[in-house]
């Protein structure tokens, strides 16, 4: 899920664009209808300026929200939230329930309670 932070990235972009075809979760490996929002991860690579984007449906983007917010500057989630940990045995406790139900989404669930505002491009 997480790992320890030992160095930035140079450069950090999320933007939620609409997908003009169907795409692939770098994360969950569900698929991304057309027409759906999505999260678009643009990294730059700070030790040697490797650029990749990563693409995630919106729960695992949720997902790994959440997971970036529980040790702020200490830990970072994998991008593909790829880890191989549990969350209760690497945190200690169980995922909050709104977390948990994620799980259970329907991408069209997804789309109706984790979307962004309006796109505006």
């Amino acid at each position: 899920m997480s790992h320890e932070v030992d160095e930035c990235y140079t450069s950090y972009e999320e933007t939620f664009p609409r997908a003009r075809k169907e795409h692939t979760c770098g994360a969950c490996g569900d698929r991304i209808p057309g027409g759906h929002r999505y999260a678009r991860v643009f990294i730059r690579e700070s030790a040697d300026g490797d650029c990749y984007t990563v693409k995630r449906c919106l729960r695992c983007q949720h997902i790994h929200e959440h997971l970036r917010m529980i040790d702020p500057g200490s830990q970072w989630p994998d991008e593909e939230l790829d880890c191989g940990e549990e969350y209760e045995s690497h945190w200690g406790v169980p995922p909050p329930d709104s977390i948990a139900r994620l799980a259970f989404l329907t991408p069209d669930e997804a789309q109706r309670e984790l979307a962004p505002g309006p796109l505006t491009k």
